[in-house]
């Protein structure tokens, strides 16, 4: 076989044969060498029906491409050792066994010809949206693509023209088709064929055809069409594509308006701008295929920063919304809708009754012959015989006759492995002799082997059924028998699979595996590259290869072959040669555990690295014990010790030790042992005159300690002393009580003793050392406020704030030992809850919800057969919170949220079988103003953005939403169909941390070409006065900000209001000198800083506002 490879296409040459094709886009990026080893892999591939089982010689006229597939790979190139496993892995799975050679190019002329010609005409294809478009509108999957290769089928299996690898067929004429369902776009030269083809076979499926009614075969297209569907598809200058490409549905159209700052196509979302500002894909949260690109026409970004706004940037958003402008709010109406898609179908009806008996099925075959019988009891001896000559005369008239052979088998017997064997045995005599088989002397159980009249036969024999079988025959007068030795032969084969991949490391033995087996034993070589291993550090132990002191050099692949008379198997073993990591610990338990409890559990845990990854084992004072092991993601080793109940002879050293094949180790030591003390006693108690004190003293041992209390090296009188195990509680203490207790714990295995002073002092009561002024002015909501208090007291208080006598979380520290201070903390302030009051329940009904407080509601509802007037729901509101105009439920719908003041949002649904006409959403913003954003939350950011599209739409339009992707969807035609032909539109797109968009004055949607400017009109009379907004500050300016010499300064000053305020910039009341003073609206440069203050001023009509900096 001939290939070659260009970087246009391939071709392939075989017997005459030929194959060829182009590069996908994504292959054609790839080096020559790379393409001719892959032009080898399609070339086997298109040609596979002719080479199973073969032995394939292929010419290469590329001496890299010849130089891996002979070695089975290279170190120099992934990519090409990569594709050179995965050749040889597929040649071996169809049992071809592949070599190379070289061959001039100049010689090698028809394969290079067929890789230069892949301007074919046959490779054109129906546009994969129009495609599925068609598809959905006939409601039919194909299920077979007749005419296709593998860079244009529209379904699998397809059929080519020519061998192609992958392809289920060649020539789609030379197939029935009336077994599918097809898909067929035959080449222009063939169409008059696929008509009667069609007929002859009453074939069912669709074709593509160019509308031609001056061709012959169109009056029998037509004919055909009268009693089936047609679909005439539309004419986009992307109907035919060359490229595959994926199916997504979308409208047949494109419009480019090049006078407007937009561009529309089905298969693209929102773009802007003519050389696309911003492009956002179809799809555009599954791929990266979506970009910016102001960096030209906009503003520089500075060299080294990422950013959204940088030259083709490529990005997936998050979220993409699109809103337009209404100068009014329009109602919002549930219009009836179309019909609604078909229904759930119905459950299962009830069982029909039988049907009638079928035909008789064949006579099946013989089944296993049932065990043998009991053997009969012995009979009584006979009379003895007159002579001892062969045949005598019986008394009943009958000779008596030695058993003599019939028939008997062979002395010897040779089978393959699976075939079945029989031996005839058949003896006469009188009286008749019986007759046993046995097996290497021992006798054959008639249920082990099938007994056919004497004659023992062996189905599917295997290679454990060889020995030396004996027929005899035996009567009163004697025994004959007949052996036969039986060979079974056994093809070589696998009695394990080896290892696809084997990992050696470097100067360790490395040892393959090959267990092959046969009869005759199979002769086992081992090769690589083709070649003989050499002897030096390569020793084979029958199915064994060892490579002693591995090196690098040694990675690769390696052929293991097993050979004898009836069968020849070999495998590929791959060997990757990594560097010896010794073993390391990554984490072991403490030197030191104390275990509090007899019969606590205790876990000890600790896990290593190395190449290759180590074993462990955990010992107890130098002795194995049990343990669980795991390996974990990162190549590393975890091992785990559990003591379910802790018992004192489970004290001792626990060493986790790894190891490797070298016994190279790596320990970690660990002493367990009992605690004495639990818990550390304190060394000194501060008592109080009157109360009661305790004393504690954890002690643990085993076996339990005894506790004893003692004063003064003497026992505590039992008084006021009360002593519980481990406690000792002095009751209504007294100075007297002052001075030290000791506290010991004794066992068998030794005692432990502590001293605990105790200091007694008086009581006094808690009293106030400062606290917060009685009522505190918060300035903004949202600001923080802090609280302080402390107290004082013996012993020191405990300080708890109290809300409407409700507790809340503080903080607490002691100052000193009588003196504590608490702080309470309220980051960001809220309005006080207002409590509305309680409504009551009205008549005849009933009020649900008890609590009346800010931003809680109450709903009413009547008894049956009465009716609610007035609201169903109130809500007590707080106060200074503007609330937005109450919206109503539209006809055969309702809202969704009653809350409608500042920040909340408000949402419309209909009934069934009605569609909403307006916005499916509504937010209540300051002043008023809406725009239904999810991306800009900030009621500052919208107002920003809305002040940027004043001079356009003005102040107090309502934006109304058509389009939000996490609601919709990201597919592009739904972008166009919910959002074509409205009016200002604008576009807010989110990639985390970016949020960024456009604005047009023009619909989305196919747009004519701007006519000439009409002639200007007069002026209209003056309109009443629209409504103000006062100057204010969109965000406060910093009251004093940090500027260094010789820098440049910036100062901003964001100031909002309707109409625009004028915004100026003095210094000491004096206008600022022009020399190093730049004003750009809110914002003053100041070149070569020196010292001083600034005012920045707003001022229009409703109001004026100052701010020193």
């Amino acid at each position: 076989m001939f290939t070659g490879a260009s970087s246009s296409g391939r071709g392939a040459v075989l017997c005459g044969t030929t194959s060829k094709g182009a590069w996908s886009p994504r292959e054609a990026l790839h080096h020559i060498n790379y393409l001719e080893m892959l032009a080898v892999h399609f070339a086997l591939k298109a040609f596979l029906a002719h080479l199973e089982g073969k032995h394939v010689r292929v010419m290469i006229d590329n001496t890299t491409a010849v130089s891996t597939l002979a070695h089975m790979g290279t170190s120099h190139s992934p990519s090409c050792n990569n594709l050179a496993r995965i050749i040889w892995d597929w040649c071996l799975d169809h049992n071809i066994w592949l070599s190379t050679a070289h061959i001039p190019g100049k010689l090698n002329v028809l394969a290079d010809k067929e890789s230069r010609n892949t301007n074919i005409g046959t490779e054109w294809a129906l546009n994969p949206s129009v495609y599925c478009d068609a598809m959905a509108k006939l409601g039919v999957k194909p299920n077979i693509d007749l005419f296709a290769s593998r860079l244009n089928y529209k379904v699998k299996p397809f059929v080519a023209y020519q061998p192609d690898p992958g392809a289920f067929a060649i020539d789609a004429f030379t197939l029935s088709w009336e077994t599918y369902l097809f898909y067929a776009f035959p080449p222009f030269s063939l169409i008059a064929l696929a008509p009667q083809k069609i007929q002859e076979e009453e074939a069912t499926g669709l074709i593509l055809v160019p509308k031609r009614p001056t061709q012959s075969w169109w009056p029998t297209l037509m004919r055909m069409a009268s009693v089936v569907d047609t679909v005439t598809l539309p004419m986009p200058s992307y109907f035919l594509s060359s490229t595959k490409k994926d199916c997504h549905h979308s409208r047949a159209y494109m419009v480019k308006n090049p006078k407007r700052a937009i561009y529309k196509q089905s298969d693209k979302g929102p773009t802007f701008g003519g050389g696309f500002d911003i492009h956002i894909s179809n799809n555009a949260n599954s791929n990266i295929n979506s970009y910016t690109d102001f960096h030209n026409s906009y503003y520089r970004i500075p060299s080294g920063v990422e950013n959204m706004n940088a030259g083709s940037y490529k990005f997936t958003p998050d979220e993409a919304e699109n809103s337009f402008v209404e100068r009014s709010q329009g109602n919002v109406v549930c219009v009836e809708g179309p019909p609604g898609p078909p229904g759930i179908p119905g459950r299962t009806g009830p069982q029909g009754p039988p049907g009638s008996n079928g035909r008789r099925g064949k006579k099946g075959p013989r089944g296993v012959p049932g065990p043998q019988g009991i053997r009969g009891i012995r009979g009584p001896p006979g009379s003895p015989g007159k002579s001892a000559q062969q045949r005598t005369q019986h008394s009943d008239g009958g000779q008596l006759e030695l058993p003599q052979f019939i028939s008997k088998p062979s002395s010897t017997v040779t089978v393959k492995e699976t075939e079945n064997v029989q031996m005839p045995c058949k003896a006469n005599g009188f009286p008749q002799p019986m007759i046993t088989w046995y097996k290497n002397g021992h006798p054959i159980e008639q249920d082990e082997r099938y007994f056919g009249e004497r004659s023992l036969e062996l189905e599917r024999v295997q290679f454990q059924d060889r020995g030396v079988y004996t027929c005899t025959g035996e009567n009163l007068l004697g025994r004959a028998e007949s052996s036969v030795n039986v060979t079974v032969k056994v093809p070589a084969k696998f009695l394990t699979e080896p290892k696809r991949s084997v990992t050696a490391y470097k100067t360790w033995d490395t040892l393959l595996q090959c267990d092959i087996f046969g009869y005759p034993s199979p002769v086992i070589t081992w090769r690589r590259s083709g070649e003989h291993l050499s002897i030096n550090r390569h020793f084979i132990n029958g199915s064994q290869l060892i490579i002693q002191n591995t090196t690098e050099d040694d990675a690769g692949a390696y052929l293991c072959q097993g050979t004898n008379q009836l069968a020849n198997v070999v495998r590929v073993i791959w060997v990757v040669v990594k560097v010896v990591v010794n073993p390391y610990i990554v984490s072991s338990p403490p030197n030191t555990i104390k275990v509090q409890h007899v019969g606590d559990a205790v876990t000890l845990n600790c896990s290593a690295g190395g190449s290759p990854l180590p074993k462990v084992v955990w010992l107890k004072d130098r002795r194995r014990v049990a343990s669980r092991t795991a390996n974990d993601k990162n190549d590393l080793i975890k091992s785990e010790l559990v003591i379910h109940h802790f018992k004192p002879r489970d004290s001792g050293i626990y060493t986790c030790l790894f190891y490797n094949d070298k016994n190279v180790t790596a320990e970690s030591n660990t002493s367990l042992i009992p605690a004495k003390f639990v818990t550390e006693p304190k060394r000194s108690v501060t008592a109080y005159k009157a109360w009661d004190t305790v004393l504690k003293c954890d002690i643990f041992g085993y076996p339990s300690p005894v506790i004893t209390w003692t004063r003064s090296g003497r026992q505590l009188p039992v008084n006021r002393h009360v002593i519980n195990g481990s406690q000792l509680t002095i009751q209504k203490t007294t100075e007297d009580d002052d001075g030290a207790y000791v506290c010991q714990g004794t066992n068998q295995l030794g005692n432990v003793m502590r001293v605990i002073w105790v200091v007694v002092k008086a009581v006094v009561n808690p009293y106030i050392v400062s606290s917060p002024p009685n009522e505190i002015e918060v300035q903004h909501v949202g600001d923080a406020v802090t609280l302080n208090c402390s107290a004082g007291g013996s012993p020191p208080p405990i300080v708890t704030w109290l809300k409407d006598g409700r507790r809340l979380t503080s903080r607490a520290a002691n100052v000193n030992s009588d003196l504590m201070k608490s702080e309470l903390v309220i980051h960001r302030f809220k309005p006080t809850l207002i409590n509305c009051g309680d409504l009551g329940s009205p008549s005849n009904g009933r009020k649900h919800g008890s609590r009346y407080w800010t931003g809680q509601s109450v709903s009413f509802f009547c008894d049956p057969e009465y009716h609610l007037t007035g609201p169903e729901t109130r809500m007590c509101l707080p106060s200074g919170r503007r609330i937005c105009q109450s919206l109503e439920s539209p006809e055969h719908g309702f809202i969704r949220g009653q809350q409608f003041w500042e920040g909340e949002l408000v949402s419309f649904s209909c009934n069934p079988g009605y569609w909403l006409d307006g916005s499916i959403e509504r937010r209540c913003l300051k002043n008023g103003l809406k725009l239904p954003s999810n991306v800009i939350s900030s009621n500052d950011m919208i107002l920003i953005l809305l002040r940027f599209l004043d001079p356009v739409v003005g102040p107090y339009s309502s934006w109304t939403l058509c389009y939000r992707a996490s609601s919709h969807g990201w597919a592009a035609n739904t972008f166009h169909n919910r959002c074509d032909g409205k009016p200002h539109t604008v576009t807010i797109i989110s990639k985390r941390p970016y949020v960024f968009g456009g604005y047009i004055d023009v619909a989305w949607g196919p747009q004519g070409l701007p006519g000439p400017p009409g002639i200007p009109g007069r002026t209209g009379p003056q309109g009443p006065p629209g409504s103000s907004v006062p100057a204010k500050f969109v965000i406060e300016p910093e009251r004093s900000v940090t500027a260094y010499k010789t820098w440049d300064t910036v100062l901003q000053c964001d100031i909002f209001g309707y109409p625009y305020p004028v915004i100026t910039w003095t210094r000491s009341g004096r206008q600022l000198p022009i020399n190093r003073h730049v004003i750009n609206g809110s914002r003053l440069p100041i070149q070569n800083t020196t010292e001083d203050d600034y005012l920045c001023q707003g001022t229009n009509r409703p109001a004026n506002v100052v701010r020193v900096v």
